[in-house]
């Protein structure tokens, strides 16, 4: 990994554009400040590469995981202040989105996983989130 750190949060997402797997490695705590920096390591090519665009915000202890052709960071923190949000990387057009829905209270030092939609199906097919 380029970069030292610890409390990042990582996923294998899968990358349309070079038709191969890769390990995201998303913020972190690299001893001195949180970071937005995300690497990914390509398990093709086996080399790594830091994203274009960082995180919207320094997070460290947060989850990923993978969404489609793309993934989310959920939770973290800045140092005592915990957050709610979720964000959504598009890894084709390189994108960073916050997400509208939000943790129903803010965490840190949390997993996620993706959870298949027949697990609920009260819910409306064409609901996101």
């Amino acid at each position: 990994m380029p970069i030292a750190r610890r409390g990042a949060a990582c996923a294998v997402v899968f990358n349309p554009t070079t038709d191969c797997e890769e390990v995201v490695v998303a913020g972190g705590w690299d001893g001195v400040i949180y970071t937005p920096r995300v690497d990914t390591y390509s398990l093709c090519s086996k080399t790594w590469r830091t994203l274009s665009r960082p995180m919207p915000e320094e997070l460290g202890f947060s989850a990923a995981v993978q969404y489609q052709d793309s993934f989310v960071v959920v939770g973290g923190n800045q140092g005592l202040n915990f957050t709610s949000s979720i964000f959504k990387y598009e890894v084709v057009s390189h994108e960073w989105t916050r997400m509208p829905g939000q943790l129903a209270q803010a965490k840190s030092s949390v997993a996620a996983t993706l959870v298949p939609r027949s697990a609920f199906p009260e819910c409306d097919e064409e609901e996101e989130w």
